[in-house]
């Protein structure tokens, strides 16, 4: 079973500012157990934090400082440019075999 939260961190007091980590918590766990035959159990789990941003806290004012996840951008332009260099390499490979055929049709 999957289960996804968002969920506020332990504050942290830094002079007069109060800062409280907001984070997003992914967790899964899956179990299984054998009786009869002989005993066996598995298991398994997994916790992925992922963080939103940070609630600054300043008297009786509250604002939230998002977190930009630049990471993930970057990978998924890295993606899309590999996607399109395959496609144009295929392009590329398919127009030359075009004029290939085209070449042996017109000498041959």
């Amino acid at each position: 079973m999957i289960k996804t939260e968002v969920t506020r961190g332990r504050p942290i007091q830094a002079g007069g500012v109060r800062l409280v980590p907001i984070v997003r918590r992914t967790s899964g766990v899956w179990r299984r157990a054998t009786i009869g035959r002989g005993v066996g159990a598995r298991g398994g789990g997994f916790v992925h934090l992922y963080p939103i941003g940070v609630v600054v806290q300043e008297g009786e004012s509250e604002r939230f400082i998002a977190i930009p996840d630049e990471t993930r951008w970057t990978l998924r332009r890295f993606l899309a440019v590999g996607v399109a260099v395959m496609l144009l390499s295929l392009w590329i490979g398919w127009m030359a075999g075009a004029l290939s055929r085209e070449e042996e049709q017109d000498g041959g």
